[in-house]
């Protein structure tokens, strides 16, 4: 019972008039209502009303979890199946008991004492209807738990695939910058070494200008006097 100290709804059943008012609905009925099951195959597409089909399965003699049980299994809502138990529920309530009013007095015997018809009491009938609807809303309440203990688990499962794709990215991140470094090094390396290739040539450059600088002058004059030597010898021969 202590279920529904805390629970509050805003939209109360219709009451019944003779009996108190019912027990607040759990705030899972305030939601929208459930997905519906696929039909089952040989079981017709449109639904009986929920009030019918549990009249019927207490006509079978099936507890109320076996009913709750059957009736999820063929696509009825949760509240469908609340308001339908509720309201078989009130159909078999007994009527409050009559109270017969007493005899006229005879007159040479005493009145008879008046006896109202003994029935089940009020509090009986609106016991045992909170008793099926706690019932209910227990079981409602376990099957939302586990499904959002299900979603916690895929939500943790979730994260820790993303942490590992970021770890992944960041080691990747990190070969890169390696590769990168590297690279660099290996062209400030290639640049040192052109610059000093070009820096050797230069130098070898000048010295063959130094060479050509002391010996050009010797071979121009030996070749002046070669010239001279061949103008004489044609002179002579003519």
């Amino acid at each position: 019972m202590a279920l529904f100290d805390f629970m509050k709804k805003k939209d109360e059943f219709e009451q019944i008039p003779g009996l108190p008012p019912l027990p607040p609905l759990p705030p899972e009925f305030q939601q929208a209502e459930e997905p519906q099951m696929p039909p089952i195959p040989g079981m017709p597409s449109q639904l009986p009303p929920a009030h019918d089909a549990v009249a019927q399965m207490r006509a079978q003699g099936m507890q109320n979890q076996d009913i709750v049980n059957s009736m999820r299994a063929q696509g009825y809502p949760s509240t469908d199946i609340l308001s339908g138990m509720q309201a078989q529920q009130m159909r078999q309530a007994p009527p409050p008991p009559i109270q017969y009013p007493a005899l006229p007095p005879m007159p040479a015997a005493p009145p008879p004492p008046t006896r109202p018809v003994i029935g089940p009491s009020k509090e009986d009938v609106v016991t045992l209807l909170t008793e099926d609807i706690q019932q209910i809303a227990e079981s409602i309440i376990e099957e939302k738990w586990a499904k959002a203990k299900k979603d916690f688990v895929d939500v943790d499962k979730f994260k820790e695939d993303v942490d590992d794709r970021l770890g992944k990215i960041e080691e990747l991140i990190s070969g890169l910058q390696q590769r990168m470094d590297g690279l660099e090094k290996s062209i400030f390396g290639k640049v040192e070494e052109y610059g000093k290739g070009m820096s050797d040539v230069s130098t070898e450059l000048k010295a063959m200008q130094r060479v050509f600088s002391t010996i050009l002058p010797q071979f121009t004059s030996n070749i002046k006097e070669l010239q001279g030597f061949v103008d004489d010898k044609k002179k002579k021969k003519k």
